[in-house]
């Protein structure tokens, strides 16, 4: 492909046995070619193939439309302005930002629809994943480390991404496989986290007395 004159400077995402490694990979070029690791996720992808394509052939950033501002000329970054991705996702089927709906709005509506797919939810802290079947949760992760160094994951995650006052969600429809680490009902986890945030209160303020 590089010998033809055509094809020469069209960008390529390598997928490679884990990040990294860039000069091992023959053909890679720096600066125009892109690498995935194995295994990744849908969104991770999205995320490769769109900043490729906005880098285009000869590794220019392709111009953004002007971001819509306020009546008062302008407009507060959300976590979708740091999401490459965000508006370039076929299977969104739902999307908004969680402090105009909630999560748990959100997670309601997808169990009494019976929805399948995965809850991606973004804030420029970092990134959680709900991934649902016929409405209930089956398992989550969060990108954010936590204070010991161990990922979130299961129910802890959940009560954690329950817990964030902002950021933005993307319902993205797909078949979900696997076991159910979660093992209980969307609306016990909405309760148990209700509880949580309800004690969690109830401390601070102890604390502020």
């Amino acid at each position: 492909m590089r010998a033809l004159p055509d094809l020469a400077m069209t960008p390529v995402v390598f997928l490679v046995p884990a990040p990294g490694g860039a000069e091992t990979v023959r053909g890679f070029h720096d600066g125009r070619d892109e690498r995935l690791g194995k295994p990744f996720r849908i969104e991770e992808l999205e995320r490769v193939v769109h900043a490729t394509i906005r880098r285009g052939p000869a590794g220019a950033v392709a111009p953004q439309p002007a971001a819509a501002a306020t009546p008062g000329g302008s407009r507060a970054p959300t976590a979708k302005d740091k999401v490459p991705s965000a508006g370039h996702r076929p299977l969104s089927a739902l999307r908004g930002a969680i402090d105009q709906i909630s999560l748990s709005s959100v997670l309601v509506l997808l169990e009494m629809e019976r929805k399948t797919g995965i809850l991606l939810v973004e804030r420029t802290e970092g990134a959680a994943r709900l991934f649902l079947r016929k409405g209930r949760i089956i398992r989550a992760d969060l990108d954010e480390p936590a204070p010991n160094g161990m990922n979130v994951k299961g129910v802890n995650a959940v009560y954690e991404v329950l817990a964030w006052p902002h950021g933005d969600f993307d319902f993205l429809v797909g078949d979900v496989g696997g076991v159910d680490d979660i093992q209980t009902s969307t609306t016990h986890l909405l309760m148990e986290s209700a509880r949580r945030m309800d004690e969690l209160a109830e401390q601070r303020k102890q604390s502020q007395g």
